[in-house]
């Protein structure tokens, strides 16, 4: 069984702007900004998130079971993957939102 069957298509509808990033705290703590490649900042449906895509690639794709993920070199951040192995198996998910005053 492929975990990234039904994976959208590159150019399907993301949202987000800008101020999106991608971060990494191990081995070392890095950011990743948008690079202005393009728009494809985050998307979240019934099957999966996605955060920065491009090529067939994403920054960070977790299946929506929140149990597999996938992270990859995108255009959108110019991220470097943020596992060691490419696929991998979610063992915590921690999410933050800001919201500026």
């Amino acid at each position: 069984m492929n975990p990234f069957a039904g994976v959208p298509a590159f150019g399907e509808h993301f949202d987000g702007t800008g101020e999106t990033f991608l971060f990494q705290l191990r081995p070392q703590v890095q950011s990743f900004h948008w690079t202005g490649e393009n728009n494809f900042f985050y998307r979240v449906d019934n099957e999966c998130l996605i955060i920065g895509s491009s090529m067939g690639k994403f920054g960070l794709w977790i299946d929506r079971d929140i149990n597999k993920g996938r992270s990859q070199v995108c255009a959108t951040f110019d991220n470097a993957p943020l596992a060691t192995e490419e696929d991998f198996t979610v063992k915590t998910l921690e999410c933050w939102t800001f919201e500026m005053a």
